[in-house]
């Protein structure tokens, strides 16, 4: 409470006129002043307030102060030291990140944001990008004296041919081209060998020609109508070109000869006696026609009339002649026009009955068949039984035979699908109704997978978005969980908790949303690693340090409001005085933090957690 000392004191008997009454008020002062003492309607003008110059006296809720461009208000930095504004008049001193816009040539900039307008706006002309001069960073000019100067031409090659036209240094080689058609050459051979082709994509060698030919597509010596011939092993001579009309005859080892043939020339020194060339002359006379042999040695041929059209020349009954004959089942040994094939009759018949199924009988002969309901007969397409509703056997009904929404709850009895029959992780939330759902969240989990450090370990960029680390029997897992939350600039954006996929022996990826990794290998102080065992409503767990743990949530809650349990297990015996305890909550995940009785914290398997409420 505020105290008053008064300005003037009375004694005992003075007279109090109205200066000494003024005095007593006027210089009376007041000290202690509290809050309390202040009217909440005294309305204290500016001119009463002292210059505030404490540091923290004012805090930014009390002012109008915000880092949003809004007019008339105070400047305030955003969690980043940033905020937004308009025209700022300022001498720049140090370096600007960005510039929006164009700045103007007056102030130092190109008035223009393409590289064509800037050089325009200051009179560049294309390439005018250095300055002109002979020294390296700098380009000539178009009338430097360099460029009348008489050059010699840069010495080149094309492929194994050089600017002068050599291949090699060695003359006589034959020049062949490689399998890529670049030319070279292939070694020279010796006196007498010859150029030999060794086949498709091959270079040809030089090879020696054996005393005999064996294959040959054409031969010397010789002119036109000679006969080659062997007089002696390896040896070939020529024989000139008989006359019309002559024979070749083989006179045996010796050389063959030309023969002139005669009706005279006997078979003793000729090819044919003159009988056999007068059975020719009666081939010869009926060169269009079947013949056959008579008695008398020569060749005849039956008479032919319209009445033979449509025969066939056949062994006649007189023994040594042939006759026209007409073809019949008797002369072609036929035993009868009738036949059958087991059941199968000439005509096509299996039975006389109409409609019946065919089946096979003994030693597979096919027979007529029968519809019935035993054993061996056929169901036909309309029987009853075919329409019947059936109970199906154990395991003979499939997923496959089941058509997709064809099972409705409604040919589901009560309680027939028990808890063995649905597979882990089969029920998703989507699945199970808000009051069915006891717990909003639960995860199960080892958090004790040995870290991954840098040493022997590259990071390299796959694509825009996923990174593939290289680390000989890393032993991580397809879907186990990595993260990073000590990497610093460059590499920070890596920082965060990833899925792996991708996984072999030596490598795995993990993908990287919402941002582009760069180019190149990236380096890292080390990769925490979690494998989840089982989980409903959690996308991944994070290890962020030794027994501090962030969960994910699949779906973000509709608050923060909830209730975390955990349990956890440390060490072979998995110490029960180990404890589990939430140290943030967020719609989108929470912090679970596993410790020892005394405080120690330690990474555990397993780590149990499980979420109530937040709906």
């Amino acid at each position: 409470m505020a105290t008053i000392t008064k300005g003037k004191s009375f004694i005992n008997g003075e007279l109090v006129t109205p200066a000494s009454l003024h005095q007593l008020v006027d210089s009376a002062t007041v000290s202690g002043i509290v809050n309390a003492d202040i009217s909440a309607t005294a309305a204290i003008v500016d001119t009463k307030l002292a210059t505030i110059s404490t540091t923290g006296k004012v805090a930014n809720s009390a002012t109008t102060a915000t880092n949003a461009n809004t007019a008339s208000t105070i400047v305030a930095r955003d969690a980043s030291g940033n905020f937004s504004a308009n025209t700022i008049t300022a001498n720049l001193s140090g370096n600007a990140t960005n510039v929006t816009g164009t700045v103007a040539l007056a102030n130092g900039g190109t008035g223009a944001t393409t590289a064509a307008a800037a050089r325009t706006n200051l009179g560049l002309g294309n390439s005018a990008t250095l300055n002109t001069g002979t020294e390296s960073g700098t380009v000539a000019a178009g009338n430097d004296a360099r460029f009348s100067d008489a050059r010699t031409p840069t010495s080149h090659a094309h492929g194994n041919l050089t600017n002068a036209g050599a291949i090699g240094t060695t003359a006589n080689l034959p020049v062949v081209t490689t399998a890529s058609g670049v030319l070279t050459t292939i070694p020279a051979g010796i006196a007498g060998q010859v150029l030999t082709s060794n086949g498709s994509n091959s270079a040809p060698s030089f090879q020696a020609l054996g005393a005999t030919s064996t294959n040959a597509n054409n031969l010397t010596g010789g002119s036109a109508g000679t006969v080659p011939y062997q007089s002696a092993a390896g040896t070939t001579l020529m024989l000139a070109a008989g006359s019309a009309g002559q024979v070749l005859r083989s006179n045996g080892a010796a050389a063959p000869s030309w023969l002139t043939l005669s009706e005279a020339t006997t078979s003793a020194a000729g090819f044919m006696s003159s009988t056999d060339k007068t059975k020719l002359d009666g081939i010869a006379t009926n060169a269009n026609n079947y013949s056959h042999p008579t008695g008398d040695g020569n060749l005849h041929v039956p008479a032919t009339s319209t009445t033979n059209n449509g025969k066939l020349l056949m062994a006649g009954p007189t023994a040594g002649n042939i006759s026209w004959q007409t073809l019949t089942p008797t002369n072609i040994g036929a035993a009868a026009s009738s036949h059958a094939h087991g059941s199968l009759t000439s005509d096509g018949k299996i039975g006389s009955a109409a409609g019946v199924p065919i089946i096979t009988g003994t030693s597979g002969v096919l027979q007529a068949g029968s519809f019935g309901t035993t054993a061996g007969s056929y169901c036909q397409g309309n029987d009853s039984r075919l329409s019947d509703a059936r109970t199906p056997k154990d395991s003979s009904v499939t997923s496959t035979k089941i058509a997709s929404s064809a099972v409705t709850a409604d040919n589901l009895a009560a309680a027939a699908v028990t808890e063995s029959k649905i597979q882990d992780n089969a029920v998703t939330t989507n699945k199970i109704g808000p009051a069915q759902q006891v717990a909003a969240a639960w995860v199960s989990l080892n958090g004790d997978i040995t870290d991954i450090a840098v040493s022997g370990t590259t990071f390299t960029r796959v694509s825009d978005t996923v990174v593939r680390v290289t680390r000989t029997n890393h032993g991580v897992l397809n879907q186990d969980c990595v993260c990073f939350n000590d990497l610093a600039s460059p590499n920070n954006y890596l920082n965060g908790t990833w899925l792996v996929s991708g996984v072999t022996s030596n490598t795995f990826d993990f993908t990287i949303s919402g941002s582009t990794v760069p180019s190149g290998t990236l380096t890292a102080q080390i990769i925490k690693v979690t494998r989840i065992k089982r989980k409903f409503r959690i996308s991944k767990v994070g290890r962020l340090s030794n027994g501090n743990y962030r969960v994910f949530f699949e779906n973000a809650l509709n608050n923060a409001d909830y209730i975390v349990l955990g349990s956890a297990g440390y060490g072979v015996n998995r110490d029960p005085r180990m404890g589990v305890g939430a140290t943030a909550q967020t719609a989108d995940y929470c912090d679970v933090r596993t410790s020892y009785y005394n405080g120690t914290e330690y990474n555990v398997d397993p780590l149990n957690v499980i979420v109530f409420g937040g709906s």
